[in-house]
C-alpha cells in the first residue's frame, strides 16, 4: 500500500507537504515525487559521450584485463586492441580513438614509438602508459613521447579512468 502525501500551499503558491516531516519535504523539493503522486518527467541532461579508448599490449592477459577496466571506467568506451606498434597506430586512427593506453614495452617498438606515430596523425589524443617496470626510463621516455602518465600495471580501474581523462584535458 502507498502511503499519500499531503500537500498544503504556501504563501508563495508552493505545495509542500504537510506536516513538518523533513524527509518528505526534501523527497518533494528534489523532484523525486511529484505533487501529484506520479513519476516526475525526467529532464534533459546534457551529459558528455564517453571517450574512445584503444589499448596496446602484446600480451594477451593484460589486453583482456586493460579491456575489462576500460568497460567498467566511468565514461569511457572500449573501441580496439592491437598486439604492437603498427597495429594500434592503424586501430587508434580507423577507430578514431580520442585516447590510447599504450604499453611501454612491445616487441617491434614500443609505447614510446606508437605515441609519437599516434600523435603524429593526431595530436589531440591522450596518451596513457601502462607498464609492469617501475625504471625512471620508462615514465621519461613516455613522457618525451607525449604520454600523459604512466601507470603501472595492476593499478584500480578508477585510476586508469582518471588519468584517461587528465590526459583528454591536457590533450586539448
Amino acid at each position: 500500500m502507498t502511503q499519500q502525501i499531503y500537500m498544503q500551499r504556501t504563501a508563495s503558491a508552493r505545495l509542500v507537504p504537510a506536516g513538518d516531516d523533513p524527509i518528505t519535504h526534501a523527497i518533494v523539493s528534489l523532484g523525486l515525487l511529484s505533487v501529484r503522486g506520479r513519476r516526475p518527467r525526467p529532464t534533459a541532461v546534457a551529459l558528455a559521450p564517453p571517450v574512445r579508448v584503444a589499448i596496446a599490449d602484446d600480451d594477451p592477459l593484460a589486453r583482456w584485463a586493460i579491456e575489462a577496466m576500460i568497460q567498467r571506467g566511468a565514461g569511457l568506451v572500449f573501441v580496439g586492441a592491437a598486439r604492437g606498434v603498427q597495429e594500434i597506430v592503424e586501430v587508434a586512427t580507423v577507430n578514431r580513438a580520442e585516447a590510447v593506453v599504450l604499453d611501454w614495452m612491445m616487441p617491434d617498438g614500443g609505447g614510446a614509438e606508437a605515441a609519437r606515430r599516434i600523435l603524429a596523425h593526431n595530436p589531440a589524443v591522450g596518451i596513457v602508459a601502462v607498464t609492469a617496470s617501475d625504471s625512471r626510463d620508462a615514465a621519461r621516455e613516455m613522457k618525451l613521447a607525449g604520454a600523459f602518465g604512466v601507470l603501472a600495471k595492476g593499478g584500480s580501474a578508477h585510476e586508469l579512468a582518471r588519468t584517461i581523462h587528465q590526459s583528454l584535458e591536457a590533450a586539448a
